[in-house]
C-alpha cells in the first residue's frame, strides 16, 4: 500500500472533527517540504487549521531531474512519518491525563510524547519533559516543523514541566491537566507566555 493509500485509509478510521483538522495540518506541512518552509505570521491566531497558500521557495542547485526524484522521496518519507504520528495521535485523544501514566487508562505530557513516538516511528525518548529538552536540536520558532517538541514551564520557576508535539499551523497535541490529551494553539495567551523554546528530535530525511 503506498503512503496516499495509507493516508486515506488513516483518515477514513479517523473521527470527523480530527479528520478536518488532519488534512488541513497534513497538506500544509507537506507543502512547506516541498517550498521550503511557511513563515508563520506572529499576529495569526486561528480558531481552527488555516489553509493558505505557500510562498514558493528557492530552487535548489541541482539539476532538474534530480530535483523531481529528491522532492518525490522527500514528499513521501514525510507522508509516511505524518500518517504514523497522527495515527497515535488520534488513538490516545481524550485520554484522562495521569501523573506517571503512558498508556490509553491515563497519561502525563512526557509520557504522551515518548508513547507516540516509540510507537509510530519506534524511536526513545528520555521520560521527563525536561530531559527531552536537553534532547535534540534546537528549533528556532519560525523554523518549526511537524513533529517538533515544543516546551513550556508551567509552575512559575522558569524550568521546563510541560511538553508537546507540534502539528502545524501554530498547533500541538499534548496532555493538559485539566482536558487530558488534547489539541491547543501554540499562540494562545496562557502557552505563548510560557514557552521555553523547541528541539527536532526525529530526522525524517
Amino acid at each position: 500500500m503506498n503512503c496516499q493509500e495509507r493516508l486515506g485509509t488513516t483518515l477514513i478510521s479517523l473521527g470527523p472533527n480530527l479528520r478536518v483538522i488532519c488534512l488541513c495540518l497534513v497538506g500544509i506541512w507537506l507543502l512547506e517540504g516541498c517550498t521550503g518552509g511557511i513563515k508563520p505570521n506572529p499576529k495569526f491566531r486561528p480558531t481552527r487549521p488555516d489553509v493558505r497558500q505557500p510562498k514558493p521557495g528557492a530552487a535548489p542547485s541541482v539539476p532538474e531531474g534530480a530535483r523531481k526524484k529528491t522532492a518525490s522521496g522527500d514528499v513521501s518519507r514525510r507522508s509516511s512519518f505524518a500518517i504514523s504520528i497522527l495515527d497515535q495521535v488520534d488513538r490516545y485523544l481524550d485520554v484522562p491525563y495521569l501523573w506517571g501514566g503512558t498508556t490509553a487508562k491515563g497519561m502525563d505530557c512526557s509520557g504522551l510524547v515518548g508513547t507516540v513516538y516509540r510507537k509510530a516511528v519506534n524511536f526513545d525518548l528520555p521520560r521527563r519533559a525536561r530531559d527531552m529538552f536537553r534532547s535534540g536540536t534546537p528549533i528556532a520558532p519560525e523554523d518549526l516543523e511537524f513533529g517538533d517538541l515544543v516546551f513550556f514551564e508551567t509552575q512559575g520557576s522558569r524550568v521546563v514541566s510541560h511538553v508537546g508535539i507540534y502539528l502545524g499551523d501554530r498547533t500541538f497535541v499534548h496532555a493538559s491537566t485539566k482536558k487530558g490529551v488534547s489539541i491547543a494553539e501554540l499562540d494562545s495567551d496562557y502557552y505563548r507566555r510560557r514557552f521555553l523554546g523547541a528541539r527536532r528530535v526525529y530526522r525524517v530525511n
